[in-house]
């Protein structure tokens, strides 16, 4: 596994919010995030532990997404 947000330089665009909306919504329940540096780690692990009230309604997925982080070294 290879997933990167914006913190990997040049690499991607995508913030770790958005990421876990679209696990969340794709139905996941884990995600692995491996970025070239830790700056993102506090981010992605508050965004996966983020209980999304309106989404309950919507997407019908409020639930946690257990968070695997890793580096790429």
């Amino acid at each position: 596994m290879n997933i990167r947000t914006y913190y990997s330089i040049l690499q991607s665009l995508v913030s770790p919010e958005d990421m876990v909306k679209a696990c969340k919504t794709a139905g996941y329940d884990k995600l692995l995030l491996c970025d070239d540096n830790l700056s993102g780690v506090v981010e992605f692990y508050e965004a996966c532990n983020k209980v999304d009230k309106e989404g309950e309604k919507s997407s019908g997925h409020p639930f946690k997404i257990k968070p695997i982080i890793g580096v790429n070294v």
